[in-house]
């Protein structure tokens, strides 16, 4: 996997071109200092991803076409991103105590006078955006959430960790919208370009409202699939 991202890194960064291609199996080995096998499996992923394509006798190639979607499987976002993309580059955008809105009050189930930390991160790949999220959380559970907290791929359960809560469950609904200005400027995107966007509510026992998380997803680089199971039937849904 590590080698996989380090090469579909300088894929995306330009290093190596469409139709350029790639060293042979023997300089990779000799470069990473591994074996044959672990280079093999490492092409395969580039290929099961878009990225690259191999021809007998030819050699391994940058395919023309543009990389195939990144898949969030079942809604984790997380362990999706380190298996397909475990370069990918959390960065802060913002982070600081507000008067929430009425709604994200009545979400968070806060008093008339609570204020909560609201902070805003992108996911970037090879200087990309592939999404950002604006989060919402009590200020009272936020006096031991810095930096390197928020920056966690995952920073969830690390959060409620240092609080010692778990998770009871999450609320989350999801829609395709379109690109405003601001969605449109922080993902590097046209305006009015397709989106995935989730909003979730995360519990934890006994029932208590933590943390919401509006997520935006860029539509042409990311995918959801979920399995939903509820007496016994199995739904996909896809974007």
């Amino acid at each position: 996997m590590q080698v996989a991202g380090d090469l579909r890194e300088q894929i995306l960064r330009g290093h190596y071109v469409p139709g350029q291609r790639l060293p042979c199996e023997q300089e990779l080995c000799a470069q990473y200092s591994l074996s044959r096998v672990t280079i093999r499996h490492a092409l395969r992923l580039l290929t099961e991803q878009g990225l690259i394509e191999r021809f007998v006798k030819r050699g391994t190639f940058v395919r023309a076409s543009s990389p195939r979607k990144l898949v969030i499987r079942d809604g984790d976002f997380c362990a999706s991103l380190l298996e397909q993309a475990p370069l990918v580059e959390r960065r802060l955008r913002s982070c600081r105590t507000i008067a929430p809105t009425a709604q994200i009050s009545a979400l968070l189930r806060l008093g008339p006078d609570e204020k909560c930390m609201m902070f805003e991160r992108v996911d970037v790949l090879g200087d990309e955006p592939l999404g950002f999220d604006r989060a919402w959380a009590p200020a009272k559970l936020c006096n031991r959430m810095d930096e390197s907290l928020l920056l966690r791929l995952d920073f969830l359960f690390a959060w409620l960790r240092k609080l010692r809560l778990k998770i009871s469950h999450t609320e989350q609904t999801i829609e395709a919208i379109e690109a405003g200005p601001v969605e449109a400027q922080i993902l590097a995107t046209a305006p009015k370009a397709a989106l995935l966007k989730t909003r979730e509510v995360v519990f934890t026992a006994p029932v208590k409202p933590v943390l919401v998380v509006d997520s935006f997803y860029r539509g042409d680089r990311l995918a959801l699939n979920c399995k939903i199971l509820k007496e016994g039937m199995r739904v996909s849904l896809s974007h």
